[in-house]
């Protein structure tokens, strides 16, 4: 059974991901997540470890939007992504993309030489076996796209597709080290992280990323081509409101009794607003009650001088309904300013910059199919499959060498 989470789930519960059902992912996995997914374009990656991951300004492609979203790292880098020789003699891939149409040259339309196609002639993909074996494709496509790119490599294709893979999984460890090592996360700590590896071909790049980031685990869940589009089928119907706030709170508690009251009316106003317009939309809103509906409050708060936010969670837990009170929400804001940036001042004046109010109607969950036992034979065949490989050489020591490994020794091989 698949229930999807909100976004209120991926702000204040361990495990969970923003847009598909963690709540089995999260019964195999420990505190704290590394996720990733390859779809035509782009690579998505983000760390799940309990603490908001709401942010009031985002940038896409170095560009600055303003409006709260969920914290996603993106990069242009695919199955799509075109690879190519530049002026001075470097592979690049991306961010141009076949997309879709034309697609890789494996799909027979187009003629660039893609990520997919580097896949294809290091063997990772397996021509008969590609959508179930309903699509016809062309591996002699691919091998002759990423063929014009080997002049470099000795006129060795299978050097060239090796190469388009390091520099795209390179591109894509940076972004993991972005919201891991850079957040404050060390990816290699005992018990830690698990890249969750998603999308049409994030499985094929899991494991030399994570042998790159020192990661133990790799989850690959089921249907993972499908498992945005499974999330987004499964996740409840929400509406945000925000308004701007600009409240002063001082930390000696002088006027905090005001601003809890300010706080109060504008959520009450919010809450309002987005009750009518759901009921508009002719969504399923009990009349005179809330009992199916979820309201959430968020504050987006800093220290005074600062010019960036944290989005802060005031639920319900804190005690007899006082969660727009200081005294309940600033304890919050300092411990997550001293998670994401390692320091925080509990004597320094702060300010609430906007209040946002999310409304969240529950969904029917959808029942999945099990798979069912069978007694086949899961082999589907034999084929050449390229992995990079270390070499021992003589009097390199006795060290262990992780993964396959060949030893060139005076006595042996």
């Amino acid at each position: 059974m698949i229930k999807g989470l909100d976004f209120d789930d991926v702000l204040l519960v361990p495990n969970y991901s923003h847009f598909e059902s963690r709540r089995d992912v999260s019964t195999v996995t420990r505190l704290g997540q590394y996720e990733f997914f390859v779809p035509v374009i782009s690579a998505n990656m983000d760390t799940i470890t309990g603490v908001a991951m709401a942010k009031a300004i985002s940038r896409v492609g170095g560009l600055p939007i303003r409006g709260a979203s969920v914290d996603v790292l993106s990069v242009g880098a695919g199955g799509g992504s075109i690879a190519r020789i530049d002026a001075g003699g470097a592979l690049r891939v991306g961010p141009e993309s076949a997309g879709a149409d034309p697609g890789p040259a494996f799909y027979g339309r187009g003629r660039e030489p893609t990520v997919t196609d580097a896949q294809v002639v290091l063997g990772r993909i397996t021509p008969e076996h590609f959508l179930g074996g309903r699509m016809n494709v062309r591996p002699d496509l691919s091998r002759s796209a990423i063929g014009d790119l080997s002049t470099p490599y000795g006129g060795d294709a299978t050097a060239a597709a090796a190469a388009v893979l390091r520099v795209v999984n390179a591109g894509m460890e940076r972004a993991l080290r972005v919201v891991s090592v850079e957040r404050g996360h060390d990816p290699s700590a005992s018990g830690g992280f698990t890249l969750v590896a998603f999308g049409g071909a994030g499985p094929l790049h899991a494991c030399e990323l994570a042998a790159s980031l020192r990661l133990s685990r790799v989850l690959v869940p089921l249907y993972p081509g499908v498992l945005s589009a499974l999330g987004i089928a499964a996740a409840p119907i929400t509406k945000d409101l925000s308004a701007a706030a600009l409240l002063t709170i001082p930390a000696d508690g002088d006027g905090w009794r005001d601003a809890e009251r300010t706080l109060s009316r504008l959520a009450a106003k919010l809450e309002r607003q987005g009750a009518k317009e759901l009921r508009r939309e002719n969504l399923p809103l009990p009349p005179r009650e809330r009992a199916g509906v979820r309201v959430s409050r968020f504050l987006e708060m800093r220290y005074v001088g600062q010019s960036y936010e944290l989005a802060v969670p005031a639920d319900s837990s804190s005690a007899a309904g006082r969660e727009l009170a200081p005294a309940s929400f600033l304890p919050t804001f300092h411990a997550l300013h001293q998670e994401r940036y390692s320091h925080s001042d509990p004597a320094r004046t702060t300010e609430v910059v906007n209040l946002r109010v999310r409304l969240t109607v529950a969904t029917s969950a959808m029942e999945m199919p099990r798979l069912a036992p069978s007694r086949d034979d899961p082999l589907l065949g034999h084929r050449e499959v390229w992995f990079p490989s270390p070499s021992k050489g003589e009097g390199r020591g006795e060290g262990a060498v992780n993964g396959p490994a060949r030893a060139a020794v005076y006595d042996r091989s």
